[in-house]
């Protein structure tokens, strides 16, 4: 993405995946941490327009929320990265379903949960609770 916009001279919005946990796509913490430079460089230079970050709760719909505070917890370190690089996102989002319905007992737990601002409901649109 960053090559094809500086080689198109236009710049791309992206929203920046995080894999905490999920193992499907997304940049570990390690990963961003070697991109960070060239994310840095791009965003100076109008490649690149980071638009938001996010990551998938792979187990939030559980009624042991321990992994999904260690996935968001886990998220929050990748956000400080950013912040560390003045780089700032203008939407933060994890929540899925099961993550959006269990929200107030997770940010009792973290508050810095309160700083999202996208909610991704699939199936509770439909009135059912993910594990049902």
């Amino acid at each position: 993405t960053i090559q094809a916009s500086k080689e198109l001279n236009i710049t791309q919005k992206i929203h920046l995946k995080l894999d905490t946990g999920m193992h499907r796509v997304g940049f570990s913490e390690e990963e961003l941490s070697q991109i960070l430079p060239e994310l840095c460089d791009a965003v100076g230079s109008g490649s690149i327009e980071l638009d938001g970050m996010y990551t998938h709760l792979s187990k939030a719909d559980e009624t042991n929320k321990e992994y999904t505070i260690q996935q968001l917890e886990c998220f929050q370190r990748g956000i400080n990265q950013l912040k560390t690089q003045n780089l700032s996102v203008r939407f933060l989002h994890s929540m899925n379903s099961a993550g959006s319905i269990d929200f107030d007992q997770l940010s009792k737990k973290l508050p810095f949960l309160n700083e999202f601002n996208l909610y991704r409901i699939g199936i509770s649109l439909y009135g059912f609770y993910p594990s049902n």
